[in-house]
């Protein structure tokens, strides 16, 4: 178990461990505020959860502040790719309602607002999981002086922490496709990953218990 905060020549040994039964002792882990790092997917050797970890509010913040900046990029991109298309369905639509509404409404072509769509997912990926595997903490999480780790303390690598970001992936296709009531199944299951952080002895939500990390506060 290494300090994922600590230099190279300040990082402590490997633990010690007993040939006959497998046990060691822990080193000091004095980068978290709570104590010690999480051991093999059984963290908490010598801190409370409400000291170590991060509640849902503090949390669900880092995501607004991430949401907010990639959510500007994604507006940007929508009205360069797809801007003409929404300002033609605007001057049809509005055509359309100054001549009674005849016949059928029309219909806006939505393909290029997709494309910018799924530009913007792959955006929002790439940014979390580069920064998360680099750093620890997206630009949210930095402002919120939290980090997400393995069990070991360690960095996670690329394909845990696309696992522990999956969930968005939902999030995204029952906005896209299933309209207002896809918006709405969403904010559920945001609200869901919520409780189950407030309810788990180590705050994780269902997808960090999937990929077995930690987000904890960093000092």
């Amino acid at each position: 178990m290494t300090n994922p905060f600590a230099s190279d020549d300040d990082k402590p040994d490997d633990r010690s461990a007993d040939a006959s039964t497998g046990s060691g002792s822990l080193p000091s882990y004095n980068a978290y505020s709570g104590g010690d790092a999480p051991d093999d997917g059984a963290p908490l050797t010598g801190a409370t959860g409400k000291d170590a970890y991060p509640g849902p509010g503090k949390r669900l913040g880092a995501l607004v502040i991430d949401n907010i900046l990639i959510g500007i990029i994604g507006i940007i991109l929508i009205m360069t790719i797809a801007g003409s298309d929404i300002s033609d369905y605007s001057d049809k639509f509005q055509a359309w309602q100054d001549a009674g509404e005849p016949g059928s409404a029309p219909v806006m072509d939505a393909g290029n607002l997709l494309i910018a769509s799924v530009i913007t997912l792959v955006i929002w990926f790439v940014y979390r999981v580069v920064m998360e595997v680099r750093k620890g903490q997206t630009l949210g999480k930095m402002a919120l002086k939290i980090k997400v780790v393995d069990a070991d303390g360690k960095l996670l690598t690329a394909g845990a922490s696309f696992k522990r970001n999956s969930w968005y992936i939902a999030v995204f296709l029952l906005g896209m496709f299933v309209g207002s009531i896809g918006q709405i199944v969403s904010v559920i299951l945001i609200a869901v990953l919520g409780f189950t952080i407030a309810r788990s002895p180590y705050r994780q939500h269902t997808f960090d218990q999937w990929s077995k990390s930690y987000v904890v506060n960093a000092r």
